[in-house]
């Protein structure tokens, strides 16, 4: 049987590439920065320090011109002929974050126009990805003329052919990967399609239609003053377009990098009632209550704010977060977005539990954690849910995932499956999904997340082409589990204040623009916490910078699953984060692996040695026997925590485990004596489940056991100590 990895186990790392010392350090002389920020730096392609001056100050970037995208005079000019003909429009979106702020952002700025205008977003569940027949018939009977599509419809070749046929015009907008034969719309605008001229390949679907509102605001308000309409537009916008963008993990280069820089700024400052509801609602739900952010990082958006927005469309309905964004009372918003948060908290629940049941999956088959890929299905799973949980798959196996669901089948052949795919750096998901297409009836997506659907019966078949599709693309590396990839060694003097605040010069944060991973080794861990109500750990690490230690997070890691104690000596792989606490700011570790050092190692294999020879009564003395023969009250500590344990259902410890929840101050021999102790006098009814984890069964006992009449603890205070304890 497999065993799954704990934390600690479960990432490796290398080092990307070496910085030139001699360049990186006259960048980091030349701009007053720390060394390592010199070195960072030259990592991101800065060789010099004007280059680096240039890509800290933005200075290196442009936004480019709207109407170099394919078919955009027409789509302008087909929406505006719909406004001044007073036509029904009609925009359809999709129910992710970048759908939805696409759809409110198109919706606001064609009521700012005067426009007959209402959205459509489809339910994940009942309707799944992208644009269908049976919605084009309900939006077409109510009168709608044109329908703008956005972040979807560049494959939506028959349901085009279906709304034109009905008399209603489409224009589409969309910044998925194109297929052969375009749509029949009236423009397709897609930085994608084969014969665009753009210079960006990477707007989210929201940046496609940040593109056309100015390309819309040209034609109307400016008299063709392109970079005004820009300005205009970015005033209004910036802040939509950055979530949507932040949350579709789109590169965070070219003009994307810079829309995101200003609308940061922008959500900082918000003026519109359902962006501010929603940061003080969600902050409040994640941090509590008044723990308003004081600076909106990508991050942040990623985590707090870009996951109750997609809740919505994942266990309700997305117009939820659509109203969000359209609406202007406060009141109407303070309930929307508490309404969000309580999604989220739903979708965290059912998250957890097909979490737990993909790992339970793995762990009954032996085979599946040695495959090049991860693909698993059940009928149950909510089909809003699965991408969420791949993405925690793929980040803990190191390898892309693909979850399956069937749910609402009867679980004959031709049942259709949803599935939802991420993947790992190096292998493009839709590529590898290509070569497994005559087993697909549809996938799409992106490099490194897509979705598919599938007939029940051609499941196992596409699970083994798609495993042989992956491993092609790896047959060079020996572990099929990829590495976590850092930019840099850093000794622990290095972790501070300043290089932290430095690194937050670098935002925003994403794709092509990473957040910076270091890696520092041997550091000694002072404390182990448990925060959040246990769902996460806090450690305090000793490092030069701080007397007091620098915190190191471990957010959604139990602190049993990292079985990290004081005293011990660890190598650690995270991202650094300023962290600012009323008037008080700290470096901050974010851990994203931990593994032991190897001279924690070294110790730990001593130990055991240790134990089998103290145990054997192999050695002729000891210099300190009170160091490891336990002593009366150390058995009692021991017996009180297992029995709590084995009352609360854990009936299955390691002997680290053991020494964890005791408080760390017994060393491992001292308590694999006790367990021995306990095994031989009956005690508990203890197991070996080999790798130094044991059973534990309670035991009811008529009369008080002596324990001096263990054989093994007699002759160990015989032989090692010169009294009895």
């Amino acid at each position: 049987m497999a065993k799954k990895s704990s934390f600690i186990e479960s990432r490796r790392w290398t080092v990307t590439a070496s910085a030139e010392k001699e360049a990186s350090h006259e960048i980091s002389k030349s701009l007053g920065l720390t060394e390592s920020m010199g070195r960072l730096l030259y990592l991101r392609g800065c060789r010099t320090p004007d280059e680096a001056k240039s890509f800290l100050g933005f200075k290196n970037g442009v936004l480019h011109d709207p109407f170099l995208l394919p078919d955009m005079e027409a789509a302008a000019e087909r929406i505006l002929k719909a406004v001044r003909d007073g036509e029904r429009i009609t925009v359809y979106g999709d129910y992710d974050v970048d759908g939805v702020t696409s759809t409110a952002s198109m919706c606001l700025y064609l009521e700012e126009l005067g426009a007959d205008v209402d959205y459509y977003i489809p339910n994940r569940e009942d309707e799944g990805y992208g644009v269908n027949t049976e919605a084009l018939t309900q939006i077409i009977s109510e009168g709608t003329k044109l329908i703008v599509t956005v972040d979807t419809g560049v494959t939506a070749n028959e349901e085009v052919d279906f709304a034109a046929s009905n008399g209603c015009d489409v224009v589409v907008t969309d910044h998925h990967e194109c297929p052969e034969i375009l749509p029949s719309a009236v423009a397709v605008v897609n930085p994608l399609r084969t014969d665009s001229e753009y210079p960006y390949r990477g707007l989210a679907g929201v940046g496609v239609v940040y593109k056309v509102l100015c390309a819309l605001e040209s034609k109307v308000r400016t008299n063709g003053d392109i970079e005004r309409a820009v300005m205009s537009i970015s005033y209004k916008y910036a802040d939509l377009v950055t979530i949507g963008t932040i949350a579709d993990i789109m590169p965070m280069t070219d003009e994307n990098r810079l829309i995101v820089r200003y609308g940061l700024g922008r959500l900082e400052k918000t003026e519109r009632v359902g962006v501010d509801a929603l940061i003080t609602a969600s902050s409040s739900s994640a941090f509590g209550p008044g723990n308003r952010p004081k600076k909106i990082t990508s991050g942040y958006v990623s985590f707090t704010m870009a996951p109750r927005i997609n809740s919505a469309g994942r266990v309700a309905d997305a117009s939820v977060a659509a109203e969000l964004f359209m609406t202007s009372d406060k009141a109407y918003a303070s309930k929307l977005a508490d309404k969000l948060c309580e999604y989220n908290r739903d979708r965290q629940q059912m998250e957890t539990a097909v979490a737990l049941e993909a790992y339970n999956m793995i762990d009954r088959d032996g085979e599946e954690e040695c495959l090049p890929a991860i693909i698993l299905k059940s009928d149950d799973w909510n089909p809003g849910i699965i991408g969420i949980v791949s993405s925690r798959l793929t980040e803990k196996y190191s390898r892309p995932t693909i979850l399956i669901s069937f749910k609402g089948g009867n679980g004959g052949a031709e049942d259709v499956g949803k599935g939802s795919g991420r993947c790992v750096k190096g292998i493009d998901m839709v590529e590898a999904l290509s070569e497994c297409s005559d087993y697909l009836l549809k996938y799409g997506g992106h490099t490194q997340a897509a979705g598919l659907s599938i007939e029940r019966r051609n499941f196992d078949s596409f699970k083994s082409a798609f495993c042989d599709a992956v491993k092609r693309r790896t047959d060079d590396i020996e572990d099929p589990s990829l590495p976590m990839l850092v930019d840099d060694v850093l000794s622990s003097s290095e972790i501070t204040k300043k290089f932290a605040s430095e690194i937050a010069s670098l935002e925003p944060f994403g794709s092509g623009n990473q957040m910076p991973l270091f890696a520092t080794e041997g550091l000694l861990v002072k404390s182990v916490v448990s925060v959040g109500a246990g769902k996460h750990t806090k450690l305090i690490l000793a490092t030069d910078g701080y007397d007091e230690g620098t915190v190191a997070m471990c957010f959604s890691v139990k602190s049993d699953e990292i079985a990290v104690m004081a005293g011990d000596l660890v190598d650690v792989a995270y991202s650094l984060e300023l962290n600012e606490y009323r008037v008080t700011s700290t470096a901050q570790m974010m851990v994203r692996s931990i593994k032991k050092n190897g001279a924690q190692l070294e110790y730990e294999s001593r130990l055991k040695r240790l134990s089998d020879e103290i145990m054997g009564q192999k050695l002729d003395s000891l210099d300190s026997p009170d160091e490891y023969i336990p002593t009366r009250n150390e058995f009692v500590q021991v017996y009180t925590v297992l029995k709590h344990e084995i009352a609360q259902g854990r009936k299955t410890l390691s002997i680290r485990r053991l020494r964890y929840i005791t408080g760390g101050a017994m060393n491992y021999v001292k308590v694999k004596i006790i367990v021995e102790v306990f095994a031989e006098t009956g005690v508990y009814v203890v197991t070996d489940e080999g790798d130094d984890t044991y059973s534990f069964a309670d035991v009811a006992h008529e009369q008080r056991i002596n324990l001096d009449r263990s054989v093994l603890l007699s002759g160990l205070k015989r032989k090692y100590t010169k009294a009895e304890n």
